[in-house]
């Protein structure tokens, strides 16, 4: 029995494309994004399945602690949480006291 992918959602013709979204904020470590962005995405090439999305408070730039700017393309409220399957957070010195990024 082989363990690819495609054999896991065959009535699609393939592989059932996962939404992964990350989470960054002003501070963030640009590691915590930019590592499990780089798994995902080069998985994504090598046997489809991944949509990788940046999102912040607000869409546009989000500074990182290196200074390292980074384009949100979106806004937390542009999000649907029903077509999130993988939530990560960038950690960093903003994450604290976050829960929750709405308002």
């Amino acid at each position: 029995m082989s363990l690819t992918p495609w054999d896991r959602f065959p009535e699609s013709g393939g592989v059932k494309e996962r939404s992964i979204v990350f989470v960054v904020h002003e501070g963030f470590q640009p590691l915590d994004l930019v590592g499990p962005h780089e798994v995902f995405q080069h998985a994504g090439q090598l046997a489809g399945g991944y949509r990788c999305q940046v999102v912040a408070p607000r869409s546009g730039p989000v500074r990182a602690a290196s200074g390292l700017p980074v384009h949100a393309g979106y806004g937390v409220d542009d999000l649907d949480p029903e077509s999130v399957d993988t939530l990560v957070v960038a950690g960093g010195r903003g994450v604290t006291g976050r829960a929750s990024m709405r308002g």
